[in-house]
């Protein structure tokens, strides 16, 4: 207020008639209102950073935000499509989108995300997952491809997404009779600009997540064994800057020695424990990892009626685990008793990590319309593994890397 006085001082003395005083004390008035509404504004630039999740608190899938302790849920994506015409009566069109990122930026999203029509014994369609992204305002959406795995990662800098495309999977057609499974990875823009093939090699090789520092793609590579505990899971990371892009039939030599050069295994010792989800911490010191037991994965689904539906939408036996990328070693923080599942996230500042774990069978907050099986809610543990803290039902958290409106 100093300067305001200071400023009616200096456009007269009080000698002045009162028309003259009666100006300035607009002119301050004025001033003041347009101070306070500068500092509204910067308050609100500084936006809360919000969480994506799913849930089927509706009964279908739907796509949400929300704030970090749990409230102002907005749906963003999914449920019924009024506006859609049907080719069957009485069938009507559900979105429905499944494992999802949010851009590091806080704006935008991507998902796996289903189109399907119900009730399915009518519809009869096809079902095909395709990889979507939109703003989470819900203003647009556009399919960035039809054929990626349901895992993908975002650039640091919110422009670009990489995923893989498998063809062991039946909607891909790039697989000859007789192949082996094949994957490939590639880049691309936000607007499908720029896409690139990064790597191609056999076998099964996903997309986990893309380094803070923007230059590697973390990978996992599971492979099957003759039994269930033979599987294995191995890490890598593919370093960007040194992949060539994708070659002809004549420089299939090029190409290996290049993913040979920028492809390098992330050595760990975790015995007895197989990896099921990765991500980097925002400092890119340290991974996040879903882990469990090969010899003891999956506990019955007890909200089953019968011993077959049991044996069907199983519960994961999962722990949160820390991977020092430095030392290589594994600690797991977080081994609850009723299973814990993927995929999972760390909070902007790198203190919490985000997980969806079991409800117990009678609760049904996320009853699934067709199939009984336990829900999932959304925690938060900080990075030793204590204080659990319960935000929302639902599944596949994420955060952007936006921390204090930043």
């Amino acid at each position: 207020m100093n300067k305001w006085f200071s400023l009616w001082l200096s456009l007269g003395s009080s000698q002045r008639r009162f028309p003259q005083i009666q100006v300035a004390l607009v002119f301050i008035l004025f001033c003041l209102f347009a101070d306070l509404a500068l500092a509204q504004q910067e308050d609100q630039s500084k936006v809360q950073p919000l969480i994506t999740f799913l849930s089927h608190r509706t009964g279908h899938n739907v796509l949400y935000t929300m704030h970090p302790d749990g409230s102002q849920i907005t749906p963003v994506l999914g449920g019924p499509i009024s506006d859609q015409p049907v080719f069957t009566k009485g069938v009507t069109m559900f979105r429905s989108p499944h494992w999802t990122r949010q851009s590091p930026n806080g704006k935008y999203f991507a998902s796996w995300v289903y189109e399907e029509g119900h009730p399915f014994s009518k519809w009869q369609g096809d079902l095909r997952a395709m990889l979507w992204v939109g703003d989470l305002q819900g203003t647009w959406t556009r399919i960035l491809n039809p054929d990626c795995t349901e895992l993908f990662a975002w650039s640091p800098d919110s422009r670009q997404i990489a995923w893989s495309t498998n063809s062991a999977d039946s909607r891909i057609r790039f697989r000859q009779k007789n192949q082996a499974e094949l994957s490939r990875i590639y880049v691309a823009g936000i607007d499908g600009s720029h896409s690139r093939q990064v790597m191609e090699k056999e076998g099964s090789w996903l997309v986990e997540d893309w380094s803070p520092d923007q230059q590697r793609l973390l990978i996992t590579h599971p492979s099957d064994g003759a039994e269930l505990n033979d599987s294995r899971c191995e890490l890598y990371e593919l370093r960007l800057p040194e992949t060539s892009p994708a070659q002809d039939s004549d420089s299939q030599d090029k190409t290996s020695r290049s993913e040979k050069k920028s492809l390098k295994r992330i050595s760990f010792s975790a015995e007895n424990l197989m990896i099921s989800s990765a991500r980097y911490a925002p400092d890119g010191k340290s991974l996040a990892l879903v882990v469990y037991n090969p010899e003891n994965m999956y506990a019955p689904n007890l909200a089953a009626d019968d011993e077959w539906g049991r044996m069907r939408m199983m519960r994961l036996l999962g722990k949160i685990a820390v991977l020092s990328l430095d030392t290589g070693e594994v600690k797991v923080i977080f081994d609850p008793d009723y299973g814990l599942r993927g995929p999972i996230c760390w909070t902007a500042d790198g203190k919490e990590i985000l997980f969806s774990r079991y409800l117990s069978p009678d609760d049904i907050r996320e009853k699934f319309q067709s199939d009984k099986s336990h829900g999932l809610a959304i925690w938060a543990i900080d990075r030793q593994g204590k204080k659990p803290r319960f935000i929302t039902t639902g599944w596949s958290p994420d955060c952007s890397r936006v921390v204090n409106g930043n």
